[in-house]
């Protein structure tokens, strides 16, 4: 996450600055014909400016005028227009920090309700979501070179660890239950039910429950964490290894030499000289014939890497093969391990003269021809590619190597769940359409050509401040069968002075439009739950006191803030989360007062 100087990205155009969703009525493309294939169709959802996948998620970032909020895929704005570009994603949950150049603002929104509420205060200089019932408020400050915990990948700016908040978080709500100092705290590992925290004076690991009471006291390793309920894990038993649950049932007699540890519903067995796979019931749904079953890393977020739409790659005699859910082979094993690289349910391979092969999961092998790249799409199992022609315009294909979408896009990306892709234009990068995808495996019925229409194009070029509307699936046109890499910046872990966390730093400045108050608070107005015009008049009040002295007018401003808060009626959750997110920052020193300003005129917008 950005740490100093974080604002919002100079818009690159104009055409970026629309402010959220266009009525998109018909299929938002030019013309162009297209044979729909039989077992894979592409449904138009809509179009979306400045919008792009939050990675691993179904949700969108969208680019507004003042910064980048949260939508779900067919049009519910979860958050307004106010955090920066870095959103990312963690355990069901989400790490934002608004635009501001406050060095501690990071915090954390909720996806589980899909309310976009904050399940942690921006107020951190950096969130470490440890499992989903488990993470890290981390306070920065500046330091030097001499000594420091984290740098920014831009300049030369150093920080220290001031303290850090444990929170146990439940039903999408957040628990500080406890502030350590920087001394306290040198790592920690979570699981669901407990958290490891190693102490950085001591190099001790202690073992606290969802209360914070320390239940283990001499830990031998952070990482060493007892199973929870649901995990599964193997013991053995007169020198065979079986598989019990977390509170020691057995799920699997004793029957193998040895039992890998489970990805996601799958673990790999050995007899000793061949293998196969077992799912989490302890049922073998792979016999143990095979010299290694392997891994895809394209298939959907939260599903396991053997599983790929229904196939799964063995190896015998170092050949690629595929088989079904079932243990039935699909395509004989007869490509070679070392020329094959498996993205799923197919393999790419090169052959000897330098022809690029395709070779699906249910045996039908194609040579493809006429592409510069080819590159499986991210959670797309395998299924999907990404092509590239000479000129650097994309396009989609599917496993048989049939054209989904044509070379003409800037970059297409998957959803998380591989059930929807964004197609960016190359005439207007801001220019974005949503596709939903379809794969009948059992339906062998040809589809008839059917032809794209030019429609709606006007209304995306049109500023408007319509949330899209989406068409009903059933009246939806479809087109045959139907990446983006993430942008997000990296931190790299490590550990105090021997090794650094890297913090990317933006040094330009903020073109945060600035909107003054108007209305002031008047005594005797009728303040009903559910009165937006009563809110919106506290808050013309708070930016009054903003365009004062902030910091000496910071407790009226809170208490302005608490009292709008209080009159939000039902469906104005991230009109809360804003609320809350400002007084977070008041809370701070040296108060942002533009910063705040531009929250607060961002939740009158939603009002």
């Amino acid at each position: 996450m950005y740490i100093e100087n974080v604002v919002s990205q100079k818009k690159e155009e104009d055409g970026m600055n629309k402010k959220l969703l266009s009525v998109v009525v018909g299929v938002v493309m030019a013309a162009w014909p297209v044979a729909v294939q039989a077992q894979t169709t592409l449904t138009t959802v809509g179009a979306v400016p400045g919008a792009r996948w939050v990675h691993g998620t179904t949700l969108l970032s969208v680019e507004g005028r003042e910064g980048y909020g949260l939508m779900t895929v067919d049009g519910k704005m979860l958050t307004a227009e106010v955090y920066d570009s870095s959103m990312e994603y963690y355990n069901g949950y989400i790490v934002a920090r608004p635009i501001s150049e406050d060095l501690n603002c990071t915090g954390l929104l909720g996806l589980n309700d899909l309310s976009g509420a904050a399940v942690m205060p921006f107020q951190y200089g950096e969130v470490k979501v440890l499992s989903s019932h488990w993470a890290l408020g981390i306070v920065l400050e500046k330091s030097t070179a001499s000594q420091y915990d984290y740098q920014s990948l831009i300049g030369d700016n150093y920080y220290l660890i001031k303290n850090v908040d444990v929170y146990y978080i439940e039903n999408g709500k957040g628990s500080n239950l406890a502030t350590l100092t920087r001394d306290q705290y040198m790592d920690a590992r979570a699981s669901e039910t407990y958290i490891n925290i190693e102490d950085r004076t001591t190099n001790t690991v202690t073992r606290y429950d969802a209360q914070f009471q320390a239940v283990e006291t001499e830990v031998k390793y952070v990482y060493e964490l007892p199973p929870d309920p649901d995990d599964l894990v193997t013991y053995r038993e007169n020198g065979q290894y079986g598989v019990k649950d977390g509170l020691d049932n057995i799920v699997m007699e004793p029957a193998f030499q040895s039992i890998y540890d489970y990805n996601g519903a799958y673990a790999v067995v050995s007899t000793g000289e061949k293998k196969g796979l077992i799912d989490a019931q302890g049922q073998v749904v792979i016999p143990a014939e095979y010299d290694d079953i392997k891994r895809s890393y394209y298939t959907p977020e939260g599903t396991s890497d053997y599983n790929a739409n229904g196939y799964f790659a063995v190896v015998a005699d170092g050949k690629i093969g595929f088989v079904d859910e079932t243990g039935a082979v699909t395509c004989e094993p007869k490509y070679s391990e070392n020329a094959a690289e498996i993205m799923g349910a197919s393999a790419l391979l090169t052959d000897l003269e330098g022809n690029q092969l395709l070779i699906a999961a249910d045996g039908v092998e194609t040579r493809l021809e006429g592409y510069d790249r080819v590159r499986a799409c991210d959670y797309g199992s395998g299924m999907y590619y990404e092509v590239q022609d000479a000129d650097y315009n994309e396009g989609l294909i599917d496993w048989h190597g049939k054209e989904l979408l044509p070379c003409e896009y800037a970059d297409l990306a998957f959803s998380g769940d591989g059930q929807y892709v964004l197609a960016r234009s190359r005439d207007d990068y801001s220019t974005c359409v949503i596709y939903r995808v379809t794969y009948e495996k059992d339906n062998p019925e040809k589809i008839p050509e059917v032809e794209l229409v030019d429609e709606g194009m006007e209304a995306i070029e049109s500023e408007t401040e319509t949330i899209f509307e989406l068409e009903p699936e059933s009246e939806a046109e479809t087109v045959s069968g139907a990446e983006n890499e993430s942008e997000a910046e990296t931190m790299s872990g490590a550990e105090t002075e021997t090794e650094t966390e890297a913090i990317p730093g933006v040094d330009t400045e903020t073109e945060a439009e600035t909107m003054s108050g108007t209305e002031a608070v008047t005594e005797g107005t009728d303040l009903g739950a559910g009165d937006t015009s009563a809110v919106v008049a506290l808050l013309d009040g708070a930016i009054s006191f903003l365009d004062g002295d902030a910091a000496a007018n910071s407790v009226s401003i809170q208490t302005l803030l608490g009292n709008a808060k209080g009159l939000l009626g039902e469906g104005q959750e991230a009109v809360e989360s804003i609320l809350d997110s400002a007084v977070a920052m008041l809370q701070n020193e040296g108060v942002d007062a533009q910063s705040v300003k531009t929250l607060l005129e961002s939740a009158k917008t939603l009002l």
